[in-house]
């Protein structure tokens, strides 16, 4: 970034950036409740499908110039036996999410974990 469009987006050459976690709580009160469109109809409840909450949060984040990125810090898989015979895929994912700051480089790591099954290939998607 210039020194002149660093300067327009402060108001004076000398202001301090916001901090990055200024910037998260600013993305918390741009986004609204994200509605639940997903359905799962064997299990007869809604949720929010993460297409959603991600098209609900990625143009705030990116307006002030933050990025998110997945990390794994471990994946297993096992085969768990079916009743029906079948064999269902079983992941782990132990990681988190980054949050860093485009104009500072401050980096907010959070950490996550996730299970998910499937029986074809996607798993880890679910675990995630």
């Amino acid at each position: 970034m210039n020194e002149e469009s660093a300067q327009s987006k402060t108001g004076s050459k000398d202001a301090k950036p916001k901090g990055l976690v200024m910037k998260l709580v600013e993305v918390m009160a741009s986004v609204d409740r994200v509605a639940k469109n997903g359905n799962n109809a064997t299990q007869g409840y809604k949720y929010a499908q993460a297409a959603d909450v991600y098209d609900a949060v990625r143009s705030e984040l990116a307006r002030r110039f933050v990025l998110l990125v997945p990390r794994a810090d471990s994946i297993s898989f096992a085969d768990v036996p079916t009743k029906s015979g079948g064999v269902l895929k079983v992941c782990t994912w132990v990681g988190g999410f980054d949050f860093t700051d485009g104009e500072t480089g401050e980096v907010l790591p959070v950490k996550a974990f996730g299970q998910g099954s499937d029986s074809g290939d996607k798993a880890l998607y679910k675990a995630i």
